[in-house]
């Protein structure tokens, strides 16, 4: 995954939109898991591991 990817991710978070906090449910976050950005998202929003 690309670093725009996160940046988007991220602006999610800053403006709070709605379906970000699927992060870690939805199928779509799949290929962007294994990376070590993702942890950083989960720990932003509180979210487990």
């Amino acid at each position: 995954m690309t670093t725009k990817t996160f940046e988007w991710i991220n602006k999610a978070i800053d403006h709070r939109a709605g379906p970000i906090v699927f992060v870690n449910v939805d199928l779509l976050f799949d290929e962007i898991r294994s990376d070590a950005r993702y942890k950083d998202v989960l720990k932003r929003m509180n979210l487990p591991e």
